[in-house]
């Protein structure tokens, strides 16, 4: 059984994992990065067999978010700096630690729905791709929208695979052909198969 669902410890977090339950408690990435649990999360979120891995990796990135938000990186340095520390096995884990030290240095724009929602993110960019998909002027809000990703620290690369979840995604979803075609010609305006459209990330991320 779990001890305290709000103030968890290691013998709570691992109880949890290997009972393979639901979410105790609607908070529960904000309650397991309470700072008592630092060193297991990273562990188990390098753990590619950990069951519940993914959601280890959501709690690094959640707990990042939330040092960000709270404007006072002193209360949180020596947590940061004892992560930081610590070697990242798993690619998953390395990205984490590039775009952490990237966010908490200034140099992207945060981002709430992949900080706090890490877990969730891609059916967050789906839902969003698919109501610009139904505005008017789609293409060149897509197209804005992926510029907008660039700023966040997303690479071309990562900005084309959350489109292609997503296409991949709507084709599942039996959406009509030619908003499919609207969004795949954005894809290829991203990878530069487009020459006339092509999205010059670097510049026109300047415009925006």
């Amino acid at each position: 059984m779990i001890k305290n669902i709000y103030e968890p410890d290691n013998e709570d977090v691992l109880f949890w994992l290997a009972h393979n339950e639901k979410w105790p408690a609607p908070d529960w990435d904000l309650y397991v990065v309470n700072g008592k649990n630092d060193d297991l999360v990273f562990q188990l979120a390098n753990d590619k067999v950990c069951p519940e891995q993914e959601f280890f990796l959501h709690c690094l990135y959640y707990f990042v978010g939330e040092v960000y938000i709270s404007n006072d990186m002193e209360k949180y340095q020596e947590r940061i700096d004892n992560l930081f520390s610590k070697k990242a096995l798993l690619p998953s884990v390395v990205q984490w630690k590039e775009k952490a030290a990237l966010l908490l240095a200034g140099k992207i724009i945060f981002d709430s729905d992949f900080w706090l929602n890490y877990l969730f993110f891609q059916d967050i960019q789906k839902r969003n791709i698919e109501d610009l998909l139904y505005e008017a002027n789609s293409v060149e809000k897509l197209r804005e929208y992926a510029l907008q990703l660039y700023t966040k620290g997303f690479s071309k690369e990562e900005i084309y695979q959350i489109f292609l979840k997503s296409d991949i995604e709507l084709q599942n979803d039996k959406t009509e052909e030619s908003y499919i075609d609207t969004l795949e010609d954005v894809m290829d305006m991203i990878v530069g198969w487009y020459p006339s459209r092509n999205i010059d990330f670097e510049n026109e991320v300047k415009k925006i």
